[in-house]
C-alpha cells in the first residue's frame, strides 16, 4: 500500500512539473523601455569602447627588508601575470612591491 502510494505521488509530481515546463516553454515577456534610458545606456556603451582604462588603486604584493626576497616575489609575479607591469619602491629599510 505505501508502495503503491509513493507510484502515485511521483507520478503526481511528474505531471505537475510537465505543465510547469509546459507553461514556461509558452511564456512571454514585453519590455517596454524609454528613449532616454535607451540614449543613456547607448552613450554609456560607447563611452567604454573609447576608454579601455579604468583607473584605480596599485595593491602591494610584499613589504619585506630582504631585497632578495623581494626580487624573486617579482620575478614570481611578472612570470604568472605577465600583462601587470610592477612597481617597487624602497622605503628604507623597506622594500613595497607593488
Amino acid at each position: 500500500m505505501v508502495k503503491k502510494v509513493k507510484y502515485i505521488n511521483w507520478i503526481i509530481k511528474l505531471a505537475l512539473a510537465g505543465a510547469f515546463l509546459f507553461c514556461i516553454h509558452n511564456a512571454s515577456a514585453q519590455i517596454i523601455e524609454q528613449t532616454e534610458i535607451t540614449d543613456l545606456m547607448d552613450r554609456w556603451k560607447n563611452y567604454n569602447l573609447d576608454h579601455n582604462e579604468v583607473h584605480g588603486w596599485r595593491i602591494q604584493l610584499l613589504a619585506t627588508v630582504d631585497r632578495r626576497q623581494m626580487e624573486s616575489e617579482k620575478r614570481t609575479f611578472e612570470y604568472r601575470y605577465p600583462d601587470y607591469p610592477t612597481h617597487v619602491v624602497n622605503n628604507q629599510p623597506y622594500f613595497h612591491l607593488k
